[in-house]
């Protein structure tokens, strides 16, 4: 694999290309009786100083995700890997080098783009991410399909997904969740005057929080059930599909939606 740097002055983006290296990983698809052929890029690695960014903006397609926070951290590292699955090794291996990774240093962000054609051709383009990022940096991440793990973060969790489970574990700060199809299962400590609002479409909500979380708490579904434990939760009000109360002395605010699926909140 080879890396295009371009540096450019602090207010314009400086962009790393990264360059196709293919190796075919054969016919993947024989198993299921059809032709399909995947080819992967070899492991990519982008590692960025962080200097006066508080933000990693992640615009992600199809793949899976995991940042993890390290504190201490003065670098964002990238890394990575790319496939193409079509139904021949060349439109595979052809794809291969319409798909990139774009990182570019804003002034406020360490901006991770997947850059892919806007009409596929019949192939599959994929990205999947390993990030490592400094624990103090806001991590804003969307993404179409594939799973999310964000973990030891120590400040807010934005992610929008389409399909794909979500795991937030160790997060101390706001978190703002929104899934179509899958399942969250988030730990998460609430700051004073924090917000979680975690909306799923179809699948459910496992969240935990710590016994001493302040906040006014609100949880629906259109289907399914809510289950509330080892949480003091005063002035609580129930019905069919929703749950309200106040935990602690209500500073923050909790909200959590689910369309058809469970909702289960423990206290830890």
């Amino acid at each position: 694999m080879s890396t295009d740097s371009r540096h450019q002055p602090r207010t314009v983006p400086a962009i790393l290309l990264l360059a196709t290296s293919v190796v075919s990983t054969g016919c993947l698809g024989d198993i299921f009786g059809n032709d399909d052929r995947v080819v992967t890029d070899n492991p990519f690695e982008v590692l960025v100083d962080v200097t006066t960014q508080t933000n990693l903006q992640l615009e992600a397609i199809n793949g899976s995700i995991t940042v993890t926070g390290e504190a201490g951290r003065s670098t964002v590292l990238v890394a990575g890997i790319r496939e193409v699955q079509a139904d021949n090794l060349e439109e595979a291996e052809a794809g291969l080098e319409l798909l990139d990774v774009v990182v570019s240093e804003l002034q406020d962000a360490i901006r991770v783009r997947t850059i892919q054609p806007e009409e596929p051709d019949g192939r599959s383009y994929i990205v999947n991410y390993e990030i490592t990022v400094p624990d103090d940096l806001v991590a804003v991440i969307t993404n179409a399909n594939g799973v999310i793990e964000v973990s030891s973060i120590n400040n807010t969790v934005d992610i929008v997904n389409a399909n794909g489970d979500i795991v937030l574990e160790d997060i101390f700060g706001s978190t703002l969740v929104e899934l179509g199809n899958g399942g969250v299962e988030a730990e998460v400590a609430l700051p004073a005057g924090g917000m979680i609002t975690i909306a799923v479409g179809n699948g459910g909500i496992g969240l935990s929080l710590p016994l001493s979380t302040s906040a006014e708490f609100s949880a629906s579904v259109g289907n399914g059930s809510i289950v509330v434990l080892d949480l003091d939760l005063q002035n609580m009000t129930t019905t069919t599909g929703s749950v309200t109360g106040i935990l602690g002395g209500g500073d923050g605010l909790i909200t959590l939606a689910v369309g058809n699926g469970g909702i289960t909140v423990i206290g830890f």
